[in-house]
């Protein structure tokens, strides 16, 4: 899906499940997304997915939604559950969850966007009571060995994912989940408070795959990272440890840290003694976070927002890339008076429930977690070291050619094809049609023969920033199309996307393509990349509101490929 198109969601279920429409439709409007919603007739999801002229077919959706409740699926088992042996059980849990497996399949091949599956809530009054789980396949044992199947078999798809419904419906309280009322009379097995919490569940999803994951969480530090402030109670006065209040902060620190561990970039901002705070950072025994987990630091006396856009701007992130932390209510106020764009988290008074807090902010969900993600920290970390040798030169150019770019272009495969998925979904400011791929979608588009893909690795002498650029072109005879081309903010300012431009137009020329056709779709977030094709060399050949249009000519000549890179491409390389 592109940022100007509609997102397509499809609901197939057993059960009746047509008042989650509005409630999807709500959600998105609140994200600022344009939706459709198509709900299928009731139970006819089977011969919706297999039946490829389908009306689900024909809908064409971005995500498709699998809901089955236990209870029709099995019926059968659940009316003689007494007469059938535990073995006998199984195999009846078997051949019902290899149907539903057979089905995702069906789904996963056929259909393009994202299939979510419901998992089965495990229910919390088994008919055998306190013997359930003594029984050697009990109904709670039923019930979560099809969900383990269910698991598995979204596994195998990149494009399938679980809906933990278990969990949710524990959360909400499963007898606040189901009204039996309305199942008997209406087989509505889902009440408002349930669909409510189900419609914010699923734009988990939607906001991963509509590229509005937020990026970076920003932390206070006294009173947020540690009980106390550093500046009057000193390194030896903060509560921080394995006793109360000090074990709750170390569990808030912990929970911070996996975010940073799955890619989540972290900074502090706070009101303190630059000295005393990091001191603090680096020598407190018992603190869990320490310098190199963070990406940027403003520890000093001036006005917060300030100090949070000058961030953004030093990690080339949007400022609705960021969540906001911190305990003073009057500084969160500020914060959503004067950068509205940005996250502030109502923070408990009691940080015994920080760690909770943060635990169900699911703004940071992606659909994928890479290699790149695991080492955005590093990464980031030499960033600052590459920042701080820019100082010692005069002119940008001696800086770059000092930096020794080694810059790697290569067609995706099976370890690389899930970061390049990503990058279309995560990737919005230098993105000139911010069209979003899963990994099934990139695959179908390159192994049907009409599309070139190739991503971008870019080193340097600081290190290996990993695959951040990708592009995915389409060719039609003598003429080719791009259909994407993006990179990864924190390379911007090397000038790696000419060369990997020029790259790609050097291999379409030796494949006989004449023209290249490229647009710039305008978006909220992209207007860095504006100028892109222009300065390329390309011409304008239509301009709307929405996009502009361009068109180059390959008999006539390439540009030179920068200096200062050199490039690695199928085998061979080469210097500019």
């Amino acid at each position: 899906m592109s940022a100007t198109a509609a997102l397509r969601m499809a609901i197939l279920s057993n059960y009746t499940l047509d008042p989650l429409k509005d409630l999807l439709l709500r959600e998105a409007r609140g994200l600022d997304l344009e939706a459709e919603v198509w709900v299928a007739p009731f139970n006819t999801y089977a011969q919706e997915i297999l039946d490829p002229s389908s009306a689900l077919h024909r809908f064409d959706p971005d995500i498709t939604i699998l809901a089955l409740a236990p209870g029709p699926l099995f019926g059968r088992l659940l009316a003689h559950f007494w007469e059938l042996s535990p073995e006998a059980r199984r195999e009846e849990v078997s051949r019902t969850a290899g149907d539903i497996a057979s089905l995702i399949e069906a789904a996963a091949s056929r259909g393009r966007g994202v299939l979510l599956v419901h998992n089965f809530v495990i229910p919390s009054s088994p008919v055998l009571g306190l013997h359930d789980l003594r029984d050697p396949f009990g109904e709670r044992a039923i019930v979560a060995a099809a969900n383990e199947a269910l698991a598995a078999a979204c596994r195998k798809h990149a494009s399938a994912f679980v809906m933990d419904i278990e969990a949710l419906a524990g959360r909400c309280g499963k007898d606040a989940w189901t009204d039996p009322k309305m199942v008997f009379l209406a087989r509505m097995e889902v009440t408002r408070p349930g669909l409510e919490a189900l419609a914010a569940e699923t734009m988990r999803f939607v906001r991963a795959l509509a590229g509005r994951a937020r990026k970076a969480l920003v932390l206070d530090l006294d009173n947020t990272l540690w009980g106390g402030i550093i500046g009057e109670d000193g390194l030896a006065g903060i509560r921080l440890g394995d006793a109360a209040p000090g074990n709750a902060y170390v569990a808030f620190q912990r929970r911070i840290l996996a975010l940073q561990r799955r890619g989540v970039l972290l900074a502090i901002v706070s009101k303190n003694d630059p000295e005393d705070a990091i001191e603090a950072i680096e020598n407190h025994p018992e603190m869990v976070l320490r310098p190199e987990h963070f990406a940027a630091m403003r520890i000093n006396w001036r006005d917060k927002p300030d100090n949070l856009r000058e961030i953004a701007r030093e990690l080339n992130l949007g400022l609705d890339a960021f969540v906001y932390w911190d305990d003073d209510p009057t500084e969160r106020s500020r914060m959503r008076a004067m950068i509205p764009e940005v996250l502030t988290v109502e923070v408990p008074r009691d940080a015994a429930l920080y760690e909770r807090t943060l635990s169900r902010i699911t703004d940071f969900d992606t659909l994928s977690l890479t290699d790149e993600d695991r080492a955005r920290g590093r990464m980031m970390s030499e960033g600052r070291v590459r920042k701080e040798a820019r100082a010692a030169f005069t002119t940008e150019e001696e800086f770059l050619r000092s930096l020794e770019i080694r810059a790697t272009v290569s067609a995706p495969d099976a370890v690389t094809l899930p970061r390049f998925a990503q990058l279309t979904q995560r990737t919005n400011q230098f993105n000139l049609t911010t069209q979003r791929y899963t990994e099934a979608d990139l695959q179908r588009r390159i192994t049907s023969g009409r599309g070139m893909a190739r991503g971008l690795r870019v080193e340097d002498r600081f290190g290996d920033e990993g695959w951040v650029g990708f592009a995915l072109i389409e060719r039609d005879g003598d003429t080719a199309r791009v259909d994407t081309f993006l990179m990864s903010c924190r390379v911007l300012g090397r000038r790696v996307e000419r060369a990997f431009l020029l790259s790609l137009l050097e291999e379409l020329r030796t494949q006989g393509v004449k023209r290249v056709e490229a647009s710039y779709h305008r978006t909220a977030k992209n207007s860095l990349c504006e100028g892109f094709w222009r300065d390329a060399g390309f011409s304008v050949t239509r301009e709307s509101e929405e996009r502009t249009d361009y068109r180059l000519d390959l008999t006539s000549g390439l540009a030179p490929m920068p200096e200062h890179v050199a490039l690695i491409h199928a085998g061979r390389s080469s210097h500019g």
